[in-house]
């Protein structure tokens, strides 16, 4: 269960944190595989998602160099200019992916969340494409090799969590192996208290799909609402994911923010 502990001004929720690198089979030192402890934390991981609904994912497989380029790239293709970035801009006539305004989700200046997104798909999927920004070709590969990466980590989890409760580890696949999924890189400019007297940096909601693989930078900003309908701050584990099922997140007023977030279908 989460253990609620108070911190300045606020709580934060201590979730689980599951090892990836054994849900396949532990190898000790000598590189045998311990089956025990595999079966233990993939236990741990389907009792943490029943019973919480969130944990963090540590040796999933993605080196936090690759994490920071992105974050590097979001840094730099955020800070364009609009005009810039309307040029990949997403829509229902347009491109299905690709840069999210403001606006663009609420229709509307006024209240629309204090935030802006990158969208990315499948881009072997050429009936819902991604508009890709023009000469600048190390954003598109690097952003289709970490869309690969978290698949095959969705991949090995929907098989353990098929597992655990007496289903062939590939009941799940046949759901989700054409790719419908998309990530997308969140971008929280900075902001002062006094704007959310109109707006909010990101409304309460619900993730839909399966499961949710986000990735945050270190500035915090994330919270969870646990089953007594408190917020709790969610802070960042170096190397590590944040895994859900259902996840609420604000973001705290007074710095700038980014998220990666791989929602699959």
């Amino acid at each position: 269960m989460a253990v609620l502990t108070t911190t300045t001004g606020s709580s934060t929720a201590k979730l689980p944190i599951i090892d990836f690198s054994k849900l396949e089979g532990f190898k000790n030192s000598d590189d045998v595989i311990i089956v025990e402890e595999s079966i233990v934390e993939k236990q741990r991981l389907f009792q943490a998602l029943k019973d919480i609904g969130f944990v963090y994912l540590k040796n999933h497989g993605i080196d936090d160099s690759a994490v920071q380029t992105l974050f590097a790239h979001a840094t730099q293709f955020f800070s364009q200019p609009v005009s810039e970035k309307e040029k990949v801009k997403t829509g229902e006539s347009k491109f299905f992916h690709s840069w999210f305004s403001p606006e663009r989700t609420s229709g509307s200046a006024k209240f629309s969340d204090q935030k802006e997104a990158f969208d990315v798909g499948d881009d072997n999927n050429l009936t819902r494409p991604t508009q890709w920004p023009a000469d600048w070709p190390e954003f598109r590969t690097n952003m289709n090799a970490f869309f690969e990466k978290c698949h095959e980590i969705h991949l090995g989890l929907l098989s353990t969590l098929a597992e655990v409760v007496g289903l062939p580890p590939n009941y799940f696949l046949p759901y989700v192996q054409d790719k419908d999924h998309f990530f997308r890189v969140l971008h929280y400019p900075e902001t002062a208290i006094d704007t959310f007297k109109s707006q909010v940096r990101a409304g309460v909601h619900t993730d839909y799909g399966t499961l949710t693989l986000l990735f945050n930078d270190n500035n915090g900003g994330l919270q969870v609402r646990g089953k007594d309908g408190r917020f709790l701050d969610v802070p960042p584990i170096p190397g590590s994911a944040i895994i859900n099922g259902i996840i609420y997140h604000l973001c705290i007023p007074g710095q700038e923010i980014n998220f990666i977030i791989f929602e699959t279908d």
